[in-house]
């Protein structure tokens, strides 16, 4: 006579089970781990790709591409037209001078369109800050003023915009960064607003042989970055 079903199925506690048990059991325990994860990763939501994953293009100059610079006085804004192929900024950087050390006055950032003269519109602003501290450098290399934008920040749309430059927190505190009066930029010239109590004036003033040492790196929108398949991590979990 046979005994209930737990009695048949389990072995008693003195009993070893069998390798071919055990190895049933670990198959077992293996498809279920993989199915449970299956369903996770089908279930959980893509998570967008941040700056730093993302394919970048690169406009503007590199700090060897100097030949003079320029400096903010009494409340002037410094700007510089240029061409944006893409919508997404990571980083816009300038130089300040090597000997502009050390330098313990901020740099406010500013980005504003152009009206239909392309002249940079102060009414027309779509980055209101931020402001960037590098009080020194190390005596030798261009000092870099890097503004970061993570996640990336986004323009209106592509095509021409200016962005400007100020002291800041006091306007009338200065610095000197990189320029260069050859006009290698195809893309925009650098223009100067006039002096203010730290905002920006309409109807700057245009200097068409001259332009600003600066790098502006974009996310490259026509290249999208490739996730990772179920069939990918399948592979690699095998190995």
């Amino acid at each position: 006579m046979l005994g209930d079903a737990s009695h048949v199925l389990l072995p008693r506690c003195s009993e070893r089970p069998s390798r071919r048990t055990g190895e049933r059991r670990l198959l077992l325990g293996l498809w279920a781990s993989l199915a449970i994860a299956q369903c996770v990763l089908v279930d959980l939501p893509v998570a967008p790709a941040h700056a730093s994953a993302c394919a970048t293009k690169t406009i503007g100059l590199d700090s060897t591409q100097t030949n003079t610079s320029t400096s903010p006085v009494l409340g002037e804004a410094i700007g510089q037209v240029f061409t944006a192929d893409d919508t997404l900024v990571q980083s816009i950087t300038v130089w300040r001078l090597i000997g502009d050390n050390p330098n313990f006055n901020g740099i406010k950032l500013y980005i504003t369109e152009l009206d239909s003269f392309g002249v940079p519109d102060a009414l027309k602003i779509v980055l209101d800050g931020p402001v960037v501290f590098v009080p020194y450098g190390d005596g030798i290399h261009p000092i870099p003023i890097d503004f970061v934008f993570e996640p990336p920040f986004t323009l209106p749309h592509r095509g021409g915009f200016c962005f400007v430059l100020q002291t800041s927190p006091h306007c009338y505190g200065s610095w000197n960064v990189y320029s260069n009066r050859s006009n290698p930029y195809p893309g925009g010239t650098m223009w100067i607003f006039a002096r203010s109590e730290c905002f920006l004036r309409q109807g700057p003033n245009d200097y068409p042989d001259v332009d600003l040492t600066f790098r502006i790196r974009f996310c490259d929108t026509a290249t999208p970055v490739k996730m990772p398949t179920w069939g990918n991590l399948k592979i690699i979990y095998r190995r």
